[in-house]
């Protein structure tokens, strides 16, 4: 099976939303002269129908009976993602998915919802989405990291929108300060829409990033609510974390391991369970 379907599959049966696009997305992405590879992540977004599950050749007679189960794929063939994917400051029109220099949108089947926010649709790529929670109206934002091409092999500055691009090397502040008004802009329209409650997804590498958007977002009093941020492997904790034994690792950067212990010491003092 093609890889990253089985994600692709699993994540829409858990019944999610929207996504913000981060790095791993375009794990072994490359672009020959601008195309992109066969079976790329925006690919994967799109419906398939002629893809089917593995049909058993090969593997045993009496796997012929799960040809529509097993990858999860039904009669009606790969449907592709159920939810957005959203990022604010990825060019999606830069992506070329054939010599032809047809679009991802044209290739693939994607629906392009970047001019404006739309309510949930499968199979496309948006800045932000407009998920109803009741009868209230929520607000979804993405971002991606803006040295997205500094840790992805294949990708260059031309494929983050203008002026969003900022090398690894720059401060938080700057990566920041980047993505901020095209943060603005969206907060802008949803606001314009009667929206006041807004969730920012983002996935920016590092923990001083998220923190310093956070700090922008209020200081120029842009409408998030909810910031979620990713990608960075931090752990959030006491300065003596390590001392208190709630990290594990030298660098406190792998999990925190105060519950184990506490189960640990628990255990010390039970009293095994006689047999019968």
């Amino acid at each position: 099976m093609r890889p990253g379907i089985a994600d692709m599959i699993i994540n829409s049966n858990l019944g999610w939303q929207a996504a913000a696009i981060g790095n791993h997305e375009f794990d072994g992405i490359a672009q020959s002269g601008g195309v992109l590879n066969k079976g790329n992540f925006f690919e994967l977004i799109g419906k398939d129908p002629p893809l089917h599950n593995y049909d058993g050749k090969g593997i045993g007679a009496d796997a012929k009976s799960y040809r529509q189960q097993g990858a999860g794929i039904g009669a009606d063939g790969y449907q592709g993602a159920s939810f957005p994917y959203l990022s604010v400051n990825l060019d999606f029109g830069s992506f070329k998915a054939n010599r032809e220099g047809q679009s991802i949108f044209e290739a693939y089947g994607l629906k392009d919802q970047t001019a404006a926010q739309q309510n949930v649709s499968p199979n496309s790529l948006a800045r932000s989405v407009i998920i109803p929670v009741g009868r209230e109206k929520v607000g979804i934002i993405g971002a991606t990291t803006p040295f997205l091409p500094d840790i992805v092999g294949g990708l260059d500055s031309s494929n983050m929108l203008a002026g969003s691009y900022r090398s690894k090397e720059t401060t938080a502040a700057e990566q920041a300060a980047a993505l901020r008004p095209l943060i603005k802009k969206e907060v802008e329209a949803l606001q314009q829409r009667g929206i006041n409650k807004i969730v920012l997804m983002t996935h920016l590498q590092d923990t001083a990033i998220e923190e310093e958007l956070a700090r922008q977002l209020l200081q120029y009093n842009i409408g998030v609510e909810v910031l979620i941020g990713g990608g960075s492997h931090k752990v959030m904790g006491p300065a003596n974390g390590a001392q208190l034994g709630l990290l594990r690792g030298l660098d406190q950067s792998s999990v925190i391991d105060a519950a184990a212990k506490a189960r640990a010491r628990l255990f010390q003092h039970l009293s095994p369970i006689p047999r019968r």
